[in-house]
């Protein structure tokens, strides 16, 4: 379940140039740990590292958080498989995930992505995600932007709409949340980059059915990320 919006930032920048050798570090602190609209922390943000290795179509990643304010960490290591065709780009992953804190559990990922490259200035997608644990899945489509506004800095204004079919929730199937924001990028180096985002989630029916009047409608949250190319 890590970040969102650093796996769209991940996966538009440097999966992109999936032809040649790749491996990236990082490091990412967010205010607030939400995922599939979902603020997961009762307080405090969470605070990221991983590394991803990309060796033509093979990608291997890891990454662990570790809760500011709360007793909880959580470790995930997956593989993926990419293939280009044409202006399309297919992506298939697993990802195992742990989590170590009040509560001990685990969870599995079988994800599908399909990016259209054709536009250098905006890159729509399609995410499919399986969990093994929940038994269902989740939907995102996304728009994301890639302006350059000169040889250092990059904006990356991004839509998504997120559909819960059972993995968030069992109860209720349907329109999740709606989730935009802006995602600023600076080459500090060739091999080092700043990135700092600013995201608003706005719930809707599979949140508001399983939170009812202790639903938060609108959250917003940043985060701030510091990445090394080898």
């Amino acid at each position: 379940m890590r970040c969102r919006w650093l796996s769209l930032l991940l996966c538009v920048m440097a999966w992109n140039s999936w032809a040649e050798p790749n491996t990236s570090t990082y490091l990412d602190w967010e205010s607030r740990y939400i995922s599939e609209g979902r603020d997961n922390l009762p307080r405090g943000g969470i605070v990221w590292s991983g590394i991803d290795y990309q060796n033509g179509a093979l990608v291997l990643f890891e990454s662990q958080g570790v809760a500011s304010s709360e007793d909880f960490v959580e470790f995930n290591i997956g593989i993926g498989y990419q293939q280009q065709l044409g202006d399309w780009l297919l992506t298939g992953s697993y990802t195992r995930l742990e989590f170590f804190g009040e509560e001990r559990c685990h969870d599995n990922e079988l994800a599908l992505a399909i990016d259209y490259q054709a536009f250098e200035w905006l890159t729509p997608s399609l995410l499919y995600t399986y969990s093994t644990e929940a038994d269902g899945a989740f939907v995102e489509l996304s728009l994301v932007g890639n302006w350059a506004v000169n040889d250092a800095i990059s904006l990356h204004p991004y839509l998504m709409q997120g559909w819960d079919f059972g993995f968030a929730t069992a109860e209720h199937n349907g329109s999740n949340n709606l989730q935009f924001g802006l995602i600023t990028e600076l080459a500090l180096s060739p091999k080092v980059s700043l990135s700092w985002h600013v995201s608003r989630t706005i719930a809707m029916n599979d949140i508001q059915h399983e939170q009812g009047n202790q639903c938060e409608q609108q959250q917003t949250f940043t985060g701030l990320a510091l990445a090394y190319d080898f």
